[in-house]
């Protein structure tokens, strides 16, 4: 996310399951753009009412001075978007972490969606979530949602989030709590649950089994998926608890 140059996120959308799709649309602008960040990425989601919520990472020196997040909203399946200031990001380089983010949007509340980052103001790395109420135009300040203690140097990373198709949403993340300090430790996978689509949340639950050991991969350890249903948390992941990088499979 730290190199020089210039990219942009673009988007195509289908409407008949996939055999036709719309002409590339550009989704950041000129003065929501991704700046000098040349991997940033859009994350996606569809709201009950159609809208669409992509958000995106940005380091601009021209419009901020700080790394900050974007949300493009389209009203029109992606032929236009209508863009807004999410708040800051705190991140710095230190590698062998996943500082990615997610959005979710409500498919029974109008207007509400959630983005989830990774970001170090507190101290260390860990889950910060913010909130829209109004389709995007204003967002909530940031609350923290991984319950170690504040400042204590362990560190979250590589979340990800979803609704269920009635409301409830459900938010996971690698989680070095039980591991220790520093990026080359042992990890766990843990999730909330929210049912007032993002106002509050259950406590931290344990998804994994077992602690995962390190394990230095060249790729393919900087995914995670959660799905919803009104009654149960899916979640995928990998790990290296056998000395063999498998994929992993928990229902809560």
């Amino acid at each position: 996310f730290w190199s020089s140059g210039q990219h942009h996120i673009y988007l195509r959308s289908t409407k008949d399951g996939g055999a036709n799709w719309s002409p590339i649309t550009q989704v950041t602008d000129s003065a929501f753009s991704v700046g000098l960040l040349k991997r940033s990425y859009g994350a996606i989601s569809v709201a009950g009412d159609g809208k669409v919520y992509v958000a995106y990472l940005s380091f601009d020196p021209s419009a901020s001075p700080f790394l900050r997040f974007y949300a493009a909203i389209s009203d029109d399946a992606g032929s236009t978007f209508q863009r807004y200031v999410v708040g800051n990001a705190v991140l710095d380089t230190t590698p062998g972490f996943t500082k990615g983010w997610t959005i979710a949007a409500d498919p029974i509340r109008p207007g509400n969606a959630i983005l989830c980052w990774i970001d170090q103001r507190l101290g260390d790395l860990d889950v910060l979530l913010s909130r829209t109420t109004d389709g995007g135009q204003t967002w909530s300040a940031p609350m923290r949602v991984n319950e170690d203690a504040i400042g204590n140097g362990i560190a979250q990373d590589l979340v990800w989030s979803g609704f269920s198709a009635s409301g409830v949403l459900g938010i996971a993340w690698r989680d070095r709590r039980y591991g220790g300090i520093g990026a080359e430790v042992p990890f766990d996978i843990f999730s909330v649950v929210s049912r007032d689509g993002g106002v509050s949340f259950s406590s931290n639950d344990r998804m994994s089994s077992v602690s995962s050991p390190y394990s230095p991969l060249d790729c393919c350890n900087s995914f995670l998926g959660v799905a919803m249903s009104d009654n149960s948390m899916d979640v995928n992941w990998g790990d290296y608890r056998d000395a063999n990088w498998e994929i992993y499979f928990q229902r809560h």
